[in-house]
């Protein structure tokens, strides 16, 4: 099990001239979920909760405000949200 922050997710990639996650210099990948939407995720993964939620408030600090932790199980990531995780652990 690993978590992973998600900066933010859109239908097109980002302009790279101005890209807000390069400003901030906040290291992110891209993955593309089944509905064809780009994931604008955290470079790092981690396997402590607590280190992605230091992240993602980080994050949220410098102005990415929707970011929030994502679970991944056997590298396929969870639909719940970090809280219902680990309430029916």
């Amino acid at each position: 099990m690993v978590f992973k922050v998600q900066l933010g997710a859109y239908n097109s990639a980002l302009n790279e001239n101005n890209n807000m996650y390069k400003r901030k210099n906040i290291s992110y990948e891209i993955e593309r979920n089944t509905n064809s939407m780009l994931r604008y995720m955290s470079a790092d993964s981690f396997k402590d909760a607590t280190q992605a939620k230091n992240l993602a408030h980080e994050a949220q600090r410098k102005g990415i405000r929707n970011a929030f932790v994502a679970v991944y199980v056997n590298g396929q990531r969870l639909e719940k949200s970090l809280e219902d995780f680990e309430k029916n652990r």
